[in-house]
Formats: structure tokens, C-alpha cells, sequence
């Protein structure tokens, strides 16, 4: 008999090998629904972080509620102030305690809904990450999500991360909000079986110290 350890093992071994299958015989990136592969394998479309404006992935996981499972999805590395041209290494994880593969999306928008700040993504000969292009209310936006290199990570179980690096704006944004979404898949080939988390995060440039509303101009005050 095969321990829980092993069997979830094994699980993961097929997953890769699957993988592969897909890499080999094309599969398209922005594949239908009902014969797409759990977690969108290549990665999902834009404008799916449940930002102002957008829909969140359960428009086509459409089993659970959004965050109604027993995990979730975390942006870690966001300091609550941030300097003109900082560079910030960012963390994204999703967890899930019965998911076999994981997937994530997140963006970066200011206070007008437009892409603000550089994504920049680690040198990897397999990239576990990459970066798309979206358009929402007229306004461009760039998104960071899992490639299918990027769907687990090898024995890691319960959870998955990816790491990628943001830079800052050259002259002070204001308030600048991220928005994530996170899939726990169960990988069964099917929508079905997923659990999608959304969460968000903010920094806000630094002086003038009178700021009160993060628009990065010193307000009235008495």
C-alpha cells in the first residue's frame, strides 16, 4: 500500500509527465473551458485578479464560491512604503491541502486602474512565471502568472510560490494597490475540483508626510 506521502508523490510524477504530453502535442494557451486543463496549464487569460474592472477565476472554475475553500493566496514583500525606482522582490503563494497543482495571477494598478511599476522575472531555465498583457476600461495592464513549469514544485505539497521582482516607478505614484488570484487544483483535467482565492495588497510612496489620501500630493490640513 502506498502512504500518503507516496501516493501524493505519484500524483505529482503524473502531473509532470502530463505536462510534457501537453508541451509536446501543442496544446493551445487559451484553451475552451471544458477541455482546458486544471489551472490553466499555460497560464490564465489577463484580467482575471479580480481587480476594479475584472473577473476573477471563478468565471470558469465554477464549482466553489470564490475563497470558500480552507486555503488561500498571500502576497508577502510589499512594504506598506515604498521609494521611487525601489526594487522589491514579491512572493505570491497559494495554498491548498488537497491541491496536486497550483496557479496564480496578479497585477499592479494605480488609482486610474493603469499598470504602474516594472515586473521583472528571475532567470530560470524552466520559467515558472511570465508575463501577459491585458486591457481593461479602455486602460493597459500587465500581469504576472505560473507558466506550466510553474504549476508545483517538486515534493512541496499543500502549497506553491513564485518569486519575481517589482521596481517601482521612476517619480512618485501615490497609492499603488496589487491584486492576486490563486487557483488550488485538484487536476483533474476539468474546471471542476478547483478552489480560487483573490486577495490584495497596497503600498504608497513615501513624503510628503501630508498625504493623507495616497494620491502622492500633500493634502489640507489643519
Amino acid at each position: 500500500m502506498i502512504d500518503r506521502f507516496g501516493y501524493r508523490a505519484f500524483i505529482k510524477l503524473l502531473v509532470i509527465a502530463s505536462v510534457v504530453v501537453i508541451g509536446v502535442f501543442g496544446l493551445g494557451r487559451r484553451g475552451q473551458p471544458d477541455i482546458g486543463v486544471s489551472a490553466a496549464s499555460s497560464g490564465p487569460s489577463a484580467s482575471h485578479t479580480d481587480a476594479p474592472g475584472e473577473d476573477n477565476c471563478t468565471s470558469c472554475h465554477t464549482e466553489y464560491p470564490v475563497n470558500s475553500g480552507t486555503g488561500s493566496v498571500a502576497i508577502t514583500g510589499l512594504p506598506a512604503v515604498y521609494t521611487p525606482g525601489q526594487q522589491i522582490q514579491l512572493t505570491v503563494t497559494t495554498s491548498q491541502s488537497n491541491a496536486v497543482i497550483y496557479g496564480f495571477q496578479m497585477t499592479a494598478i494605480n488609482a486610474d486602474g493603469t499598470t504602474i511599476g516594472t515586473f521583472t522575472l528571475p532567470t530560470e531555465p524552466q520559467p515558472r512565471s511570465q508575463i501577459v498583457n491585458g486591457l481593461v476600461g479602455g486602460r493597459s495592464r500587465k500581469y504576472v502568472e505560473h507558466t506550466e513549469s510553474g504549476l508545483f514544485l517538486p515534493m512541496t505539497f499543500g502549497f506553491n510560490r513564485w518569486i519575481f521582482t517589482w521596481t517601482a516607478p521612476a517619480t512618485r505614484g501615490g497609492r499603488i494597490r496589487f491584486y492576486a488570484a490563486g487557483n488550488g487544483s485538484d487536476s483533474n483535467g476539468a474546471p471542476s475540483g478547483d478552489y480560487i482565492y483573490t486577495t490584495s495588497a497596497a503600498t504608497t510612496s513615501g513624503s510628503p508626510v501630508f498625504d493623507f489620501d495616497g494620491d502622492g500630493k500633500t493634502d489640507l490640513s489643519i
